[in-house]
């Protein structure tokens, strides 16, 4: 197993409980996006001022075995963000059974396993009904949490490529979104052959760019600093064919940031 399929066979289960035991951050999240907002402590760019971020569906509150018929019957009615909570809230008992958390009998006390295993079939629906979160919490969870192992034998390997495009897709539309945290996953996994853009240096290169000129600050006088040292652009450089054009990939990052940012 490699290095980046290890992390998302233990990354997949913590974003789908992440949705579930952080409340949204603003009151402006809606569909599981926010406006990053001038008063982001991360972000306090007066140019690019499009920029949204991740936001985590809120958890259905009590025990989940409480809501879980209702929550079941709103999703396949049509209702994306019933659908988001259901698959946070399954995902966080799946995590929280795992390690043996007391959390577990006190929020998922009738929950089976095979309710816990169908997590990825309400993200699935989520995602599809366009909640901007669920797309997000998609492409994060990974393919052997998407796409898992059955007692017939190994997933599908189509099914699997099928996730990768799919989750491709929903990363590249979210960045078009000016969505930091999507602009940033394309970026980490441009680098990495078992990513959703398999080995893609230009891409992830293109990306850490936009990602850098987010990050820029305005100094005292206003006037915007120079681009900084971004380790994630260094790294991407470092993968990039001989011969490619650096002055290209910047001039494409800097139109995306115009174009989709401002």
């Amino acid at each position: 197993m490699t290095r980046y399929k290890a992390v998302q066979a233990c990354v997949g289960i913590i974003f789908l409980c992440f949705a579930w035991t952080c409340h949204a951050q603003s009151q402006d999240c809606e569909g599981g996006q926010a406006p990053v907002g001038e008063n982001s402590p991360l972000y306090k760019s007066s140019e690019f001022k499009r920029m949204t971020r991740y936001c985590a569906t809120e958890a259905p509150a009590g025990p989940l075995k409480d809501s879980l018929a209702r929550l079941e019957g709103e999703a396949n009615d049509g209702d994306d963000l019933a659908a988001a909570s259901l698959s946070a809230g399954l995902g966080a008992c799946a995590a929280w059974k795992q390690r043996n958390d007391p959390l577990f009998e006190q929020r998922c006390a009738g929950i089976t396993d095979e309710d816990m295993a169908g997590r990825g079939k309400w993200l699935t629906m989520a995602a599809a009904r366009g909640n901007r979160g669920a797309q997000y919490n998609y492409a994060m969870a990974g393919a052997n949490t998407m796409v898992p192992a059955s007692a017939k034998g190994p997933a599908d390997p189509e099914d699997i490529k099928n996730y990768h495009q799919l989750a491709a897709g929903y990363l590249q539309d979210l960045a078009e979104q000016c969505n930091v945290d999507a602009i940033t996953a394309i970026a980490t996994m441009g680098l990495d052959a078992d990513g959703h853009f398999g080995s893609a240096p230009e891409l992830a290169y293109k990306y850490a760019a936009v990602k850098a000129q987010l990050d820029k600050k305005a100094d005292s006088n206003k006037k915007a600093k120079t681009e900084p040292n971004d380790p994630l652009m260094a790294k991407a450089q470092a993968k990039l064919p001989a011969g490619v054009n650096l002055a290209t990939l910047k001039k494409s990052a800097a139109e995306f940031a115009q174009d989709h940012c401002k």
